[in-house]
């Protein structure tokens, strides 16, 4: 496999190669995804299941929360095969679960599931008791003291009903870039909902309190705190961390903070067709720092592994070998 450089330059993924990594899987819950239809037509049963098995099966290629009557890979995301297929080929050094109000933690003995004392979020079109400033600070507090003997970070952002929520923060912080996606009438009155409660309060936390969810707000404070290091992270580009630049972006700017991107680098996907290219660009030109931005694809796959892909190629992994891996993996 390779991969593109769209912004920044090739020594920062070039710098990595025959490096070791771990992979942290930030999970929360919102209740935002449990509002009639903002899911669209997928199954709702088990919806609070779905990120907790994604990390079991990338970790043990077990299901293990769910009863053995219903132990079938119909219940997985296709990216979770993905992610696996890229561990197998090329396993990550660790393998670590952030809860940051997980409705269930994953059935787990041997892999670190660190406890944020976080409960799950209520839908961003309802009053919120997400405490935001504490919430940052714990983000800001963990990558200061994440101890890891490996050279840089994967990063999996993880929340149903993310992108609506991620909308709706971008909006509360008055960034404006013309969408290329058309969001149906149950997003875009949720979206709305969620701005007539911010936009009258001034304080930048209240505000973030009321239109996003914890893990959107951790992760700010988690890049912030990490920025001072030299660890290096990939994240996936998509319109949560977009957001979460943006986020960083009014934080600086309000507390006058400085915030260090180089070792920062999200991985894109040019299938996707959620977020095009130029719609990148604009939002990434809204803030004041620079942004390494890399694209790497697998067939015809759209999915939001782009941080999975990008770990494949500077770790040499064939496409046929990945490509026959997840097939592998399906059929077992």
């Amino acid at each position: 496999m390779r991969y593109k450089t769209i912004l920044g330059k090739n020594d920062f993924l070039e710098s990595l190669r025959a490096k070791k990594a771990d992979f942290l899987f930030f999970c929360s819950y919102s209740l935002t995804c449990e509002i009639d239809g903002i899911l669209g037509n997928k199954n709702q049963e088990n919806i609070y299941l779905k990120n907790i098995l994604d990390f079991e099966f990338l970790c043990t290629g077990e299901l293990r929360s769910l009863d053995n009557t219903k132990k079938n890979k119909d219940n997985l995301f296709t990216s979770t095969f993905v992610k696996r297929a890229v561990h197998l080929n090329q396993s990550f050094s660790s393998l670590e679960f952030l809860d940051l109000g997980a409705k269930k933690l994953p059935d787990l003995k041997h892999f670190k599931i660190h406890n944020f004392d976080l409960h799950f979020s209520k839908a961003i079109n309802q009053t919120t008791s997400i405490r935001a400033f504490d919430v940052f600070q714990k983000g800001l507090d963990f990558a200061t003291n994440y101890a890891s003997s490996s050279d840089y970070i994967v990063l999996s952002n993880n929340v149903l009903a993310g992108d609506v929520n991620a909308l709706a923060l971008i909006k509360a912080l008055d960034y404006q870039v013309k969408s290329s996606k058309k969001r149906n009438n149950i997003e875009e009155k949720v979206i709305n909902e969620s701005f007539e409660l911010s936009k009258s309060k001034v304080d930048l936390f209240e505000k973030i309190s009321l239109s996003s969810d914890n893990n959107l707000i951790f992760l700010a404070g988690f890049l912030l705190g990490n920025s001072s290091s030299n660890r290096k992270i990939l994240l996936e580009c998509n319109i949560q961390s977009i957001s979460v630049l943006l986020l960083v972006n009014s934080i600086i700017n309000e507390m006058n903070a400085q915030f260090d991107s180089k070792n920062l680098a999200l991985c894109y996907d040019e299938l996707n067709t959620d977020l095009s290219l130029i719609e990148i660009n604009e939002y990434l030109e809204l803030c004041d720092f620079k942004i390494n931005l890399y694209s790497s694809s697998l067939e015809e796959i759209n999915l939001d592994v782009s941080s999975f892909l990008s770990y494949a190629s500077i770790n040499n992994i064939k496409e046929k070998e990945l490509l026959d891996t997840i097939q592998n993996i399906k059929n077992n």
